[in-house]
């Protein structure tokens, strides 16, 4: 770790992990950043800054105590290897705000101390409520061109836990501007966004925050509203005697939303991460991303490590997939050697009679009618894993910088090119995964298909219907992070590899009954 001074006034404490910068104009953090590279000596750091600015100007205000009326030219800062250290003044000199920030080298968190001390020779009761402030903002802005999914890529969000009510979060919309939450007891709180977080909790793990205040934040010209959300902690400090001092102690995070970060001994701060679904859904979530990182540690790509996976899965449901198959091809034979006497039954009966007889002639032919949906049911098994997949190239930090072929960020839609205006719905790039992944999900549904009539007009519907759901699958998967989408491709033409398979030896099966 290392302190510098880097003008008159000015402070910066600094190391692999954290930036934090601090001057005598203010009483809250001028800066606050986080090192996104991967830690190592031999790479320069990489600061993404967690300070909101509109039109250059800084507008967070993290760390700040209101409720009093500050002095600002008492403001003091000095600081060493140790941390910095902030006094201030009250307007009427009978209260001193002492403020105390001490980081932990390599850690993403540091230890942060509010001293508050009555000079004067009568008690203070400080009944207003006096707050230390997170916001507005977190350094996030808005991002175009992904369609529908432009607020999936990029929000601000106050958030809240408690042992009571487990994880809170608190959307703004535009529409909700002027909307204010407050919540009456807190283990921790704060502010996250989708890959960073700004969290406070007591050092003493056994006390709570108290009273949380969670407001929209200030108005901004060139902001949305729900980017400028603010976090204030309720101080309750109650009376001040004389000559005497009230001190608050905290641990604050200020770091990226990856699992190995957001828990230790001091803290688990893990409920950000997957919050939307159930607990097994979570832990499916955290269990496939166990296997990617150690997939990723022999194969130093995440794309292929998602590769790999896919087919792991696939090896996985082989036995199942390998005996659904079969029946399938096995049902697509005798539904075709069934054809005429279906076409006749269908022109000479109608209604339930039409039915009975149909059921007769599978019976006849031993075969079930649902025997050619029994494919099907292993994309249903794997939504589940799609669904977990899904949120963990969605959220984890891990994978913000995952690059693979053509694409950027495995996180985020590949984007082939820029289209040079805006499709509604779909955004501003094409992207190519999406029409790969539409492609062999038609080729899939056409060999999974059972034959129909061989009348022009129902085989044209037919095609037609497969072409509706191959281009419900591409408008669906379009706005979707490229790594899904790059394992949903791969799962298909597995598919596709092992239903080729099956056929060339399907002539050679017997009818089953299942």
């Amino acid at each position: 770790m290392s302190f510098s001074t880097t003008y008159a006034n000015e402070y910066v404490l600094q190391d692999k992990q954290l930036r934090v910068q601090a001057s005598n104009e203010n009483t809250y953090l001028k800066e606050l950043a986080v090192n996104t590279s991967n830690g190592s000596p031999d790479i320069a750091p990489e600061w993404t800054s967690l300070v909101t600015r509109s039109k250059g100007a800084e507008i967070s205000r993290h760390l700040d105590v209101l409720g009093v009326n500050w002095n600002q030219d008492s403001l003091r800062s000095q600081g060493d290897k140790a941390g910095l250290v902030t006094s201030v003044m009250s307007q009427d000199g009978r209260l001193e705000l002492r403020r105390q920030l001490n980081m932990v080298p390599g850690e993403p968190w540091f230890r942060f101390g509010l001293e508050f001390i009555n000079h004067s020779s009568s008690p203070l009761v400080l009944e207003q409520k006096l707050g230390l402030q997170l916001g507005p903002g977190l350094g996030e802005y808005p991002v175009k061109g992904f369609g529908i999914a432009d607020t999936l890529y990029s929000f601000v969000e106050p958030v809240s836990f408690s042992e009571g009510e487990g994880l809170q979060r608190f959307p703004f919309e535009n529409e909700l501007a002027d909307k204010g939450y407050d919540v009456n007891s807190a283990s921790w709180a704060g502010l996250q966004s989708r890959y960073f977080a700004l969290l406070l909790i007591p050092e003493d793990a056994s006390q709570s925050l108290g009273g949380v205040r969670i407001f929209s934040g200030s108005k901004s010209p060139d902001l949305p509203p729900r980017y400028l959300p603010k976090v204030t902690i309720e101080l309750e400090l109650g009376t001040l005697l004389p000559k005497s001092t009230i001190e608050r102690k905290y641990i604050i995070y200020v770091g990226p939303k990856s699992k190995e970060a957001l828990v230790n001994d001091d803290y688990d701060f893990s409920a950000l991460l997957f919050p939307d679904l159930w607990q097994w859904m979570r832990s499916l979530s955290f269990t496939i991303l166990w296997v990617l990182g150690i997939i990723h540690a022999v194969i130093p790509s995440w794309g292929l490590a998602i590769i790999v996976l896919a087919v792991c899965v696939r090896l996985l449901m082989y036995p199942l997939a390998q005996r659904a198959l079969k029946s399938q091809q096995i049902f697509l034979r005798v539904q075709k050697a069934m054809q005429p006497e279906l076409v006749a039954i269908k022109k000479n009966y109608k209604g339930g009679e039409q039915s009975e007889r149909i059921l007769q002639l599978y019976e006849q032919h031993n075969i079930s009618p649902l025997a050619g949906l029994k494919p099907f049911l292993m994309v249903l098994i794997q939504i589940p894993i799609f669904v977990a997949l899904f949120n963990v190239l969605g959220q984890v930090f891990e994978l913000r910088a995952a690059s693979f072929l053509w694409i950027d960020t495995l996180a985020e839609p590949d984007r082939l090119f820029s289209l040079g205006s805006t499709i509604p719905l779909l955004g501003s790039y094409f992207n190519l995964l999406p029409v790969l992944m539409a492609v062999s999900t038609l080729l899939m549904i056409s060999m999974s298909s059972i034959p129909t009539s061989s009348d022009s007009e129902n085989k044209n519907r037919k095609i037609w219907g497969q072409l509706l759901m191959a281009f419900a699958f591409f408008v669906l998967f379009y706005p979707f992070p490229a790594g899904m989408v790059l394992y949903w491709a791969m799962a298909n033409i597995l598919h596709l590899i092992q239903q080729w398979y099956v056929g060339l030896s399907a002539n050679d099966r017997e009818p089953c009954s299942s």
